[in-house]
């Protein structure tokens, strides 16, 4: 259960901090700094990583946008609304998940491989709270970062 805690803890955090309803999100889409933004957030048997993916040719200022703002997050803590709000909307797409057997049937997968019971996620996902999210930001955003930049080749 503490495994699925922290799964669904760092898929909050990563909506939180880097989903559209965000102020990072928001503020880096009306500033043109970036075209597109996404994060997610993995956690395998020895690690854990978040991915944030984007477009933008401002990359040094999306680079420092991202730190400060996951630092103000770190520091001011989360706000009670919005954390309850994306709690349930992550809760509701889990539910939503059993009308799709496809879909299913890889969460099944995936769930057993890491000797999970998908039917704890709902109880569990209910048991999270905001120190927990806080626990994964503190965690693994508030380390040293790796970014690496894909240009496309000149010459168009």
């Amino acid at each position: 259960i503490e495994r699925m805690k922290r799964i669904i803890a760092g898929g909050i955090a990563a909506e939180l901090l880097f989903g559209h309803t965000s102020e990072l999100y928001e503020d880096l889409y009306e500033s043109g700094d970036i075209y597109s933004l996404w994060a997610s957030y993995d956690l395998e048997s020895d690690f854990g990583h978040f991915i944030i993916s984007g477009e933008s040719d401002r990359i040094e200022t999306v680079e420092q946008k991202v730190k400060s703002y996951i630092a103000k997050i770190a520091e001011n803590g989360i706000d009670k609304y919005v954390f309850e709000s994306l709690k349930k909307a992550l809760c509701g797409m889990h539910v939503r998940v059993f009308d799709k057997p496809s879909t299913l049937m890889r969460i099944f997968g995936q769930f057993y491989l890491q000797d999970m019971d998908v039917f704890d996620y709902y109880d569990t996902c209910g048991k999270i709270t905001e120190e927990d999210v806080k626990d994964v930001i503190n965690n693994l955003l508030c380390t040293e970062m790796a970014v690496s930049i894909v240009e496309p080749k000149g010459g168009n």
